[in-house]
């Protein structure tokens, strides 16, 4: 075993990639002059958090990524194509031993405007419906609408199937992803309708892959990173066609749960941690204007300002008539994680709305490790602890149990 993080300048020679790696973020050595201002975390201090927790089954892969996040500025420079492949390949050497299931399908799904993406559906091995509060009450079929992150811009069903199949796997319940379409060949709009659909098929087809046609359909939606954006902007989107629907419309029932990992959701604000984590902590303060960018386009300046005020893509803005009712949270964030003040703050809202909202920090983690359960040992406890507490959850909302403080 070896620690996660160790200086970027003695792993670079160990690799003997050539990178001219600079000494800040997760380096314990560094050039007074180079170093940023203050307001950006590069202290020993944090460091040594991040070893206390960190360790590692594949030295080569740790190597890899501790020099990723130390030097990510430069992928800002990169093209599109070049940045996905990376995205391909890094994603790829965080899986490990792919999960199995019982069953793994690819379904057609169809969004409002015609589109049609896939829906890949994931059968744990001990899946089982959930009984009802009470005698009579049909049992609750629960499907977790899975939704990848990479920003928006990057990642697919693919990148994160291995994701998936633990998802799937941990919380026995049935698991689905949806291949959104990516920004900026698309709007953040196609992808929301993308997840919807998704959402809906569930809705539709989740008593049937339980075997029970007396079961009532219980959705969970989860996602990482921009999927935890998506996972809280669906939400906030069926709440506003909800509000917004006539008298006597025949509706969706509600998400039972959302549950959003270090998830961005405010796509235009300021926070503490987006400046005290700038660069060196794997998600930089310029991979996040770059993906913003693609988010914009060639949008005009209404445009731009529309999307500023869209609840449903900057969540922790949303009016309180609205947060009020959504479907309650789990939250995680990362300890070093450019994101993890507006996911603790979004939470704060949820719980002022008069919501339900649970917030947890998975203690010395980067953002994106679901990434790393494959390789991190720890990466894959603090992924299980949401994934355990969202079953949890999941029982204790569907048979009315008094709420609990914490997970």
């Amino acid at each position: 075993m070896m620690p996660f993080v160790r200086s970027i300048s003695g792993l670079s020679a160990d690799l003997d990639v050539g990178l001219n790696v600079p000494k800040r973020g997760l380096s314990f050595e560094g050039d007074p002059t180079q170093q940023p201002s203050d307001n950006v975390s590069t202290k020993k201090e944090d460091v040594t958090k991040i070893l206390s927790h960190w360790d590692t089954e594949l030295d080569v892969v740790t190597r890899i990524m501790v020099i990723f996040a130390g030097n990510s500025d430069w992928i800002a420079h990169c093209p599109l194509f070049a940045i996905r492949a990376g995205f391909r390949v890094i994603s790829a050497l965080g899986v490990g031993i792919t999960p199995w299931m019982t069953s793994v399908t690819d379904h057609k799904i169809h969004a409002k405007d015609g589109h049609t993406t896939r829906l890949r559906v994931y059968t744990p091995k001990e899946m089982q419906t959930i009984p009802g509060a009470n005698d009579g009450d049909a049992d609750a079929a629960v499907g977790v609408l899975f939704i990848h992150g990479g920003g928006g811009w990057l990642g697919s069903i693919e990148t994160h199937d291995s994701v998936a199949r633990r998802l799937a796997n941990r919380t026995r319940f049935l698991t689905a992803s949806v291949d959104y379409r990516l920004v900026p060949e698309h709007t953040y709009l196609n992808a929301l309708d993308d997840v919807e659909a998704g959402y809906h098929w569930l809705i539709e087809n989740l008593p049937s892959l339980y075997g029970s046609s007396r079961a009532r359909p219980e959705v969970v939606i989860c996602g990482d990173s921009a999927g935890g954006m998506y996972a809280a902007g669906v939400c906030v989107s069926l709440e506003m066609q909800r509000k917004a629907a006539p008298p006597g419309s025949v509706l969706p029932p509600r998400p039972l749960l959302q549950v959003p990992i270090y998830p961005c959701v405010d796509a235009f604000g300021s926070y503490p941690s987006r400046d005290r984590l700038a660069s060196g902590w794997l998600l930089s303060k310029k991979l996040m204007h770059l993906g913003l960018s693609h988010w914009i386009g060639r949008g005009s300046t209404a445009t731009v300002e529309a999307m500023k005020h869209d609840p449903r893509l900057s969540v922790g803005k949303a009016p309180a008539s609205i947060l009020k009712t959504v479907a309650p949270a789990l939250l995680m964030t990362a300890e070093f994680d450019p994101l993890h003040d507006e996911g603790v703050e979004f939470c704060a809202s949820l719980n002022s709305a008069g919501n339900e909202a649970h917030h947890t920090e998975a203690r010395g983690m980067l953002h994106g490790f679901l990434g790393f359960m494959g390789f991190a040992p720890a990466a894959r406890r603090e992924a299980y602890r949401i994934f355990d507490a969202l079953r949890r959850t999941s029982i204790r909302l569907i048979q009315n149990q008094p709420r609990t403080a914490g997970w």
